[in-house]
């Protein structure tokens, strides 16, 4: 039986409070670094454990024939995470640029006072 099963107030404290902990850290120390969690797929439990798999060539698929995630499905997260991603990094840098816009367009207003004067 896993540990989460076992302890799982003590499991989850230890991930929960354990990563609470790292962004606390992050956002004092670095607050604009970014943060990339990854996992395993023991937060499913011992069952996904229990899947019999067969090895191919490049891949492992489910011997009893299934389906399990479709390659359709998986693209179209992926799809989704990176549009997503994009959006966060357009209007991140879409502000950056209208702030630009604004002290340019005043350094060449007083430049265009001075050369008038």
């Amino acid at each position: 039986m896993g540990y989460s099963i076992e302890r799982p107030e003590e499991d989850f404290s230890i991930n929960a409070l354990g990563t609470l902990q790292v962004l606390e850290l992050a956002r004092q120390h670095s607050p604009r670094a970014a943060f990339l969690y990854c996992s395993t797929n023991k937060v499913y439990g011992t069952n996904v454990d229990a899947l019999p798999l067969a090895e191919q060539e490049r891949r492992y698929v489910f011997e009893n024939g299934f389906a399990g995630i479709s390659e359709a499905l998986v693209a179209t997260a992926l799809g989704l995470g990176v549009a997503i991603i994009a959006l966060i990094f357009y209007n991140y840098f879409q502000t950056r640029i209208g702030n630009l816009n604004g002290l340019f367009r005043i350094q060449v207003g007083k430049i265009l006072q001075k050369l008038g004067q």
